[in-house]
């Protein structure tokens, strides 16, 4: 199947993988915009779009068109598990797919999973939104609580490691200023 090849020769940076990928774009857009991606699971889609980001091919139009199909079908991205979320929000901003609608979907479909992230995708979640320059005030909050009971556990095995704090300020600190990412920045800060 495309999105199992797709990532596949990705992940191992195979040498005709930016070939393959600009095949599987014309396929898919030739298909339809939104034709092409109703036909693929929640992790069909994030696998495709991890395997576009893992080479960094890009091909605008196609993830614009995956972008709109996933706004309109906001029961997919609620399915996509937490890690599922991250990479899409990592891919979308590793391409530099800017879509004002699609990261607001994302953040609820976050903040709305029966299952919390883990405190590092919480981290990367943020550094996410913060590089696509989507970084949502709710997001944060909604965080917040998790990311401060990190800060209480050990460094080490469970928790984040210094660096995944360092990016997490970066993170918060990347836009406008946001009441709790302020809180949160000086509880890092002083850990």
């Amino acid at each position: 199947h495309l999105a199992a090849i797709s990532w596949a020769y990705a992940r191992l940076q195979h040498r005709v993988a930016p070939a393959l990928l600009a095949a599987v774009a014309s396929h898919l857009r030739k298909t339809g915009p939104c034709g092409a991606w109703s036909s693929f699971s929640a992790q069909e889609l994030v696998n495709i779009l991890s395997a576009f980001a893992k080479i960094r091919s890009k091909n605008t139009a196609l993830f614009e068109d995956m972008a709109s199909h996933l706004e309109a079908e906001p029961k997919v991205v609620r399915s996509m598990s937490q890690l599922d979320l991250l990479y899409t929000a990592s891919s979308m901003a590793r391409l530099r797919v800017r879509t004002e609608r699609l990261f607001p979907c994302l953040a609820a479909a976050v903040l709305g999973n029966s299952k919390q992230p883990s405190a590092k995708q919480a981290i990367y979640l943020l550094h996410a939104f913060s590089q696509a320059l989507c970084l949502d005030s709710r997001l944060v909050a909604g965080l917040a609580p998790l990311l401060s009971q990190a800060l209480q556990m050990p460094r080490g095995r469970q928790g984040p490691s210094g660096s995944d704090w360092v990016v997490a300020l970066g993170a918060l600190t990347s836009g406008q200023p946001l009441p709790s990412a302020e809180l949160l920045c000086k509880a890092i800060v002083s850990h």
